[in-house]
């Protein structure tokens, strides 16, 4: 067996690399989650819209309303003020 002066501290470098993976794993789970939270708004939003395109149910006003609601909505779950 040789004699290794550099493996404790090549362990503890690989260690403390393994953290730093591990916590950028859990950074991008949890954006992918806001990103999908965003896409689901938008594509909810531009559904109503293809909807009222379609076969309008409101005015334009109530629309515009409505549409404000779901992105202000939207804007509070993707930067963490609503869950």
């Amino acid at each position: 067996m040789s004699d290794c002066s550099g493996c404790a501290a090549m362990a503890a470098q690989v260690a403390a690399l393994q953290q730093q993976v591990a916590a950028l794993g859990a950074q991008v789970e949890f954006l992918q989650q806001q990103v999908g939270a965003a896409l689901a708004g938008v594509r909810g939003a531009v559904a109503l819209i293809e909807k009222e395109m379609d076969e309008p149910s409101m005015s334009r006003r109530d629309l515009i309303q409505a549409l404000d609601q779901r992105l202000r909505y939207l804007l509070e779950v993707v930067e963490g003020r609503r869950v």
